[in-house]
């Protein structure tokens, strides 16, 4: 939690009395991180929304660290079926 707000007061989000700034109520309202919303709103306060929504779209279309393909093994591949109904960890599910 202390990290979150950290990040927060770093990226302008979250004032020292642990507020939302302006900047941090237009980035609640957006669907998407803090730094891809910072990256929108600053787009489009210095007049150059084509190229930030542009890194934006690329940012979200970007595979995370932990996507892999699926795997081999069926009893793995049942407990990540199962966890997706769960929303729960796979590996916790015999």
């Amino acid at each position: 939690m202390l990290a979150a707000e950290r990040f927060l007061e770093q990226i302008q989000a979250l004032g020292r009395d642990h507020e939302l700034t302006p900047l941090g109520q237009h980035l609640s309202l957006m669907p998407c991180s803090p730094q891809v919303g910072r990256l929108l709103v600053f787009g489009a306060l210095l007049g150059c929304v084509n190229p930030a929504s542009s890194a934006a779209a690329a940012c979200l279309m970007a595979k995370g660290p932990f996507a892999t393909p699926a795997p081999a093994d069926k009893d793995l591949q049942r407990r990540i079926e199962t966890a997706k109904v769960r929303r729960s960890d796979p590996m916790c599910h015999n």
